[in-house]
């Protein structure tokens, strides 16, 4: 859907999400061309009349509209699609300066996934560089909060993302999902194998599928390499009065999804991060 050409002009020029414009099951040439039009009325001095989120919300309304015309496997890979153009578009073109830069809200406990930054025997503050690094949940910060932004990158597998925290950009350190445990490892599709080796495919263990849920601005995030395996807040949380009160601190896992209680602690809201 985005294209490097910067057709699309809204949306960045260098996220390839691998849905085409013309592509037989979902073509979203109008919704795209829509899309243009609004934000050239925004750069001619019309910014009184529209907004960018305006043209990203009409543009989610054709596509929509688009998928709710077809049937079966096409309205089921229509709507995959367009929920990864929403993700695009509403976290990376309307978010300000540094596009892309989210946090990750638990919506059970609303507390932040979080790369474990724990202090060290020696009492100093880890660096939470490390491959092996945990991701848990702790309170959401302001300031110095680095390991608790992210980065969503097209993984190459179509539909998955790469999930990066911001204060390991530079080492490309990705989110990975080693068995049910979601840790900190080296983007194995940047991974260096030599001067004159390519990019290698993303490894499913760090692709992952960001649904909306209910078409809303809630998300769940499945693990390619475990198959209906959501981040989620742990069971073993702590139990106060029959009900979880998952506190600071506590692991996050790739778990069996689940639309029963305690799902809502599979559930996460990304929020602009700058």
């Amino acid at each position: 859907m985005v294209e490097k050409s910067g057709e699309c002009s809204g949306l960045k020029d260098d996220w390839n999400l691998d849905f085409p414009d013309d592509s037989k099951v979902h073509d979203f040439q109008i919704p795209c061309k829509a899309h243009d039009h609004c934000f050239d009325l925004i750069r001619a001095g019309l910014s009184g009349t529209v907004s960018e989120r305006d043209c990203d919300a009409r543009m989610d309304d054709l596509m929509k509209a688009d998928c709710n015309n077809r049937n079966g496997k096409d309205k089921f890979a229509c709507d995959g699609a367009r929920h990864g153009v929403r993700i695009f578009v509403g976290f990376f073109s309307s978010v300000g300066p540094d596009p892309g830069l989210v946090r990750l809200v638990n919506v059970g406990s609303s507390l932040c996934a979080d790369v474990d930054r724990s202090v060290l025997p020696n009492g100093q503050l880890s660096d939470g560089l490390a491959d092996g690094t945990v991701l848990l949940q702790w309170p959401c910060r302001v300031f110095n909060a680095e390991n608790q932004q992210f980065r969503l990158r097209p993984s190459t597998h179509r539909g998955y993302f790469e999930i990066r925290p911001e204060h390991s950009i530079h080492l490309d350190k990705c989110i990975t999902a080693v068995a049910t445990t979601l840790v900190l490892a080296t983007c194995e599709r940047l991974a260096k194998r030599g001067p004159y080796s390519q990019e290698r495919p993303s490894s499913p263990t760090q692709s992952f599928k960001i649904t909306s849920v209910a078409d809303s601005d809630r998300y769940v995030f499945t693990s390619m390499a475990h198959d209906k395996a959501c981040w989620a807040v742990p069971n073993r949380a702590v139990v106060h009065g029959g009900a979880y009160l998952p506190g600071k601190g506590t692991g996050l896992l790739a778990t069996y999804c689940t639309d029963s209680y305690p799902g809502q602690y599979q559930i996460w809201r990304i929020e602009n991060a700058n």
